[in-house]
């Protein structure tokens, strides 16, 4: 991998962890405020919470998802950090950086993947 798409591929990582933080404060201010309008709503007409509920629940999915994602973006600067971002955490094999283009938080080359994938079927 050459120092330019190393240097590309951390850029758009660290793009996007922010984009995720931003996603993250409006979702869960969306929430609060409608949070806040569900509460006035079922205090006027007594209305079921379960609903409400169900959202919060979404929400709260949604936000775990994007935490998830973030912290394998943070996994994958740490190991660019220790020199370690284009091999494979399984068989210590070099990543094609074809891959870690498509797949900047690829931890394992696709022999190693598909390994991991088949076990995870069975």
């Amino acid at each position: 991998m050459t120092a330019e798409e190393h240097a590309q591929i951390r850029q758009n990582l660290l793009r996007r962890k922010s984009e995720l933080w931003q996603e993250i404060s409006k979702d869960l201010e969306d929430d609060a405020r409608e949070e806040y309008q569900e509460l006035v709503q079922s205090i006027r007409d007594g209305s079921d919470r379960a609903q409400a509920e169900l959202e919060e629940t979404t929400i709260i999915s949604h936000v775990k998802s994007k935490v998830q994602e973030i912290d394998r973006i943070e996994e994958v600067l740490t190991r660019m950090d220790a020199g370690k971002y284009c091999s494979c955490r399984n068989c210590g094999g070099w990543i094609r950086p074809d891959r870690l283009m498509v797949v900047p938080c690829a931890v394992r080359c696709r022999t190693c993947q598909e390994k991991q994938e088949k076990s995870g079927r069975i």
